[in-house]
C-alpha cells in the first residue's frame, strides 16, 4: 500500500509542510546531498527531523535510483502502480513506507539495509523527541496552572523555581523569588515550623505545617505548605505547595460575627427562641422564655420541650413534629405552661437545621397577647 507524502531526487531539495503526525522541517536540510556514507553520518547532528532530509537527499545516489518516495504507511490508502525498476519497501517500526523510484540495478542489499536502519532509527529518534517536547509542554502547563503556589528549592531550601500562583501569592516576581530561601516567606513562627519541616523530610516521604505567609507591607495570609523532596538530574530538589487559606479565614471570621450577631439578637429578643437536640432536651433558650414560661433559662437546659407546653397544646407540636420530615418547616398555634399555673397564648414556629453533622430544632414562641397590645 502505497502513499506519496514527499519525493526525493538527485541533487534535488523538497520541502515537506510539517503535520502533528510528521513534523519533518525540510526547509533546513542542505543543499546538495552527502557526498558519502562518511559524509552522511558526520552531517548527522542532534535534529532528528533535519537528518532525515539529510538520509533521503542521499538517498537515490547511495541506491542508484532516480528519486525516492517516503510517506506515511497506512493499509487503508490505495496502492501506487510501480513499474519493474521501482521497489516498495515497509519500515514497519517507523509506520512509513519507502519507495525507489526507476533505478538502473537492483539496489545493493547492504546499502538498502544501511539507508533504512538510518530511517528507521531517526524515526525513532524523532518520535522520542515529540514525546519528550509533548511531556514537556503537559507538565509545564501543569505547573503554571495548579491554583496552589507551587516553589522548587534545592536541599538547603533555596528557591530555584515558582509558578504563577505562588508569585501572585506573595506579590513577588519570579526573578525576585529565585535565590530566596522558602523559610523567608513565612513569619517568624512560620520560618521555625519550615526547618522544623525539612529536618523531618529526612525521616518521612512528606512533611506538612501551617504558618502565615509574607505577602508584603507587612501582611500575612494563613497557608498550608507541603513539603516532599525528589531526585533530578542526581540532585536532591524539594517541591513546597502552598495552599492559601485566606478564604477560609474570612468564611470563619464571617461565620464567628454572625455568629456573635445572631446570639446577641436572640439574647435581646423579645419573642422566645428555644433550641433542643433530636431527643427533645433543650439545649438553649434566650432571655425572653423566661417571661413566657415563668422557667429561667439555665433551669430549662435539659428538660423535656414538651414540659414547656400545655397538655392541650402538645397535640398540635407533635403534628408540627411530623410535618418537619416533609418540609424542614411548620407553624401552630400553642400554649405555654407558665410556672403560676396560667397559659400564655403564643404563635410558634419549628424548624428542623443540620450544623456540621448534627441536627436540631428551633422553636420561636410569639407572645399573642404582647402583638394584641401593639395592634391596639
Amino acid at each position: 500500500m502505497v502513499y506519496v507524502e514527499s519525493q526525493f531526487g538527485q541533487n534535488t531539495t523538497t520541502e515537506e509542510e510539517s503535520s502533528s503526525e510528521s513534523p519533518l522541517d525540510f526547509s533546513t536540510q542542505s543543499t546538495a546531498p552527502p557526498a558519502s556514507l562518511s559524509s552522511l553520518l558526520g552531517q548527522m547532528g542532534a535534529d532528528p527531523a533535519r537528518n532525515l532530509a539529510r538520509i533521503l537527499d542521499f538517498g537515490p545516489k547511495y541506491l542508484g535510483c532516480e528519486r525516492l518516495s517516503y510517506s506515511k504507511f497506512s493499509p487503508d490508502q490505495p496502492e501506487e502502480p510501480l513499474n519493474e525498476n521501482s521497489l516498495a519497501i515497509q519500515l514497519k517500526d517507523a509506520g512509513k513506507l519507502l519507495l525507489l523510484h526507476n533505478f538502473s540495478d537492483q539496489p545493493n542489499d547492504e546499502n538498502l539495509s544501511i539507508l533504512t536502519s538510518l530511517l528507521a532509527q531517526q524515526e525513532c529518534r524523532l518520535r522520542d523527541y515529540l514525546r519528550m517536547t509533548s511531556l514537556e509542554a503537559y507538565t509545564q502547563k501543569l505547573f503554571e496552572a495548579c491554583p496552589d503556589g507551587i516553589v522548587v528549592t534545592d536541599d538547603h531550601g533555596f528557591i530555584l523555581n515558582a509558578n504563577r500562583a505562588m508569585i501572585a501569592l506573595t506579590r513577588k516576581p519570579l526573578e525576585t523569588l529565585i535565590g530566596l530561601r522558602v523559610s523567608q516567606l513565612a513569619d517568624s513562627s512560620g520560618r521555625a515550623e519550615a526547618f522544623k519541616a525539612l529536618r523531618r523530610l529526612k525521616s518521612n516521604s512528606r512533611s506538612r505545617f501551617d504558618c502565615r505567609v509574607r505577602v508584603g507591607a507587612g501582611r500575612t495570609v494563613p497557608a498550608s505548605i507541603s513539603f516532599t523532596d525528589f531526585q533530578f538530574q542526581g540532585k536532591t530538589l524539594i517541591l513546597a505547595t502552598v495552599r492559601d487559606l485566606s478564604d477560609l479565614e474570612d468564611e470563619v471570621t464571617l461565620c464567628t460575627t454572625y455568629e456573635q450577631s445572631l446570639s446577641r439578637s436572640i439574647d435581646n429578643a423579645t419573642d422566645g427562641f428555644i433550641r433542643y437536640d433530636q431527643f427533645g432536651r433543650i439545649t438553649e433558650a434566650n432571655p425572653y422564655t423566661e417571661k413566657l414560661s415563668g422557667h429561667s433559662p439555665l433551669r430549662l437546659i435539659g428538660r423535656p420541650v414538651d414540659d414547656l407546653l400545655t397538655v392541650s397544646s402538645l397535640r398540635k407540636f407533635r403534628k408540627a413534629v411530623a410535618k418537619l420530615q416533609e418540609t424542614g418547616y411548620a407553624t401552630f398555634s400553642a400554649e405555654v405552661a407558665h410556672t403560676d399555673g396560667s397559659a400564655r397564648p403564643v404563635n410558634a414556629v419549628l424548624m428542623q437545621l443540620e450544623l456540621e453533622g448534627e441536627r436540631f430544632c428551633r422553636l420561636f414562641l410569639q407572645d399573642r397577647e404582647k402583638l394584641a397590645q401593639m395592634e391596639e
